[in-house]
């Protein structure tokens, strides 16, 4: 296992920094990170484990795009999540955005194939295109009532999530077509 220790005084983990890197199972984001830069991890392919400090405010774009955790713990902190943060990542089981982030980005969790449970942030307003397409064994979710806005393709057209959704979403085109209950 590679090793990276101190990090005490790392305030951002820059784009692309440990991209491609193949023999890292675990990584614990530096206690003083605030910011995972765009592609920071992606394509690590036996990454098992991420466990992201609270500190962490911002997640760049495609920053855990493809790896093989089966578990995604965004804490409180989080304030922005990137197009793609966590894009094809096919392992992952369950995703706990009890975060602050106000936008669920465009491919977002796009091709997380085995994900069976998210909860999204209670502050969430926007769900972009793309946010949920390929959660195929995905088979309920509940969004907030927060949420002012489902872009068209969101979730896939011909998808088997039941979705929970306020009243207000009735007119949205995103969950046109989709198995919806409104509350």
């Amino acid at each position: 296992m590679v090793k990276i220790s101190g990090g005490a005084g790392v305030e951002r983990i820059g784009n692309y920094a440990f991209a491609l890197c193949s023999r890292r199972p675990r990584f614990d984001v530096f206690e003083n990170t605030e910011i995972i830069g765009r592609k920071a991890l992606c394509a690590c392919i036996f990454l098992k484990e991420v466990n992201i400090s609270d500190k962490v405010e911002e997640i760049g774009d495609y920053a855990f795009e493809g790896i093989v955790a089966e578990k995604i713990e965004l804490p409180e902190s989080v304030k922005r999540i990137g197009a793609g943060a966590f894009y094809n990542c096919g392992m992952i089981r369950k995703i706990s955005a009890n975060c602050g982030a106000r936008v669920i980005g465009r491919d977002t969790f796009g091709g997380c194939h085995f994900v069976s449970e998210i909860i999204l942030p209670e502050d969430c307003r926007e769900i972009r295109k793309g946010a949920f397409t390929g959660c195929s064994v995905l088979r309920e979710l509940i969004l907030p009532e927060s949420v002012e806005e489902v872009q068209k393709g969101a979730f896939d057209e011909k998808c088997y999530i039941h979705i929970t959704a306020p009243a207000k979403l009735k007119e949205s085109e995103g969950l046109k077509g989709l198995n919806v209950t409104f509350v």
